[in-house]
């Protein structure tokens, strides 16, 4: 079942998400939705098993791997605000993947992002998957260090204000036990 949030509940949870992705969101007329439990027809696709090169208009990668989704949700982005500048004559759906999306830069939505009184614009779950958006960078490559304690070098231009592994929060350390 679909269930459209108005502008000022989207507004509102916007501003929730915007917190946990570090991005401003604002782009009146684009719908976030729940999983749909039937598979509507969708204007693009994103996937981690995508490709930002190819159209984003299939599901999934083709045979050859030539074409199929996305990879990232800018790269959709970019497709849907290249069809508002066309002018809308109809809606525009982006179906997202399961899979993990870093958004170390976050996701905003601007007016360029809105659809139309005509035409709305909406960012969905592919039906039955589960997409996690996360505000973040992955550390990769943890060495131990001492005492039960693990380490990993920051990428540049990481300046961590809080650390999570698993979940669990460790405040401002840079350092983090591994479980």
């Amino acid at each position: 079942m679909t269930s459209a949030y108005t502008r000022r509940s989207f507004l509102a949870a916007a501003a929730t998400a915007a917190t946990a992705l570090g991005a401003a969101a604002c782009g009146a007329g684009v719908k976030l939705v729940s999983p749909m439990s039937t598979i509507p027809q969708a204007n693009f696709f994103v996937s981690p098993d995508g490709d930002d090169a190819w159209n984003g208009v299939l599901p999934a990668p083709n045979a050859a791997r030539s074409n199929g989704p996305f990879a990232t949700l800018q790269r959709a982005q970019q497709a849907v605000r290249e069809r508002v500048r066309q002018g809308l004559s109809s809606d525009v759906t982006v179906l997202i993947r399961a899979g993990v999306y870093y958004l170390p830069q976050g996701l905003t939505f601007t007016p360029e992002d809105s659809g139309t009184d005509e035409h709305g614009i909406t960012y969905a779950a592919y039906p039955g998957e589960h997409p996690v958006l996360i505000g973040g960078v992955r550390l990769a490559g943890w060495q131990p260090w001492r005492d039960g304690i693990w380490r990993v070098e920051l990428p540049d231009g990481v300046r961590p204000a809080q650390v999570f592994e698993v979940g669990r929060l460790h405040g401002n350390k840079m350092d983090a036990v591994k479980a």
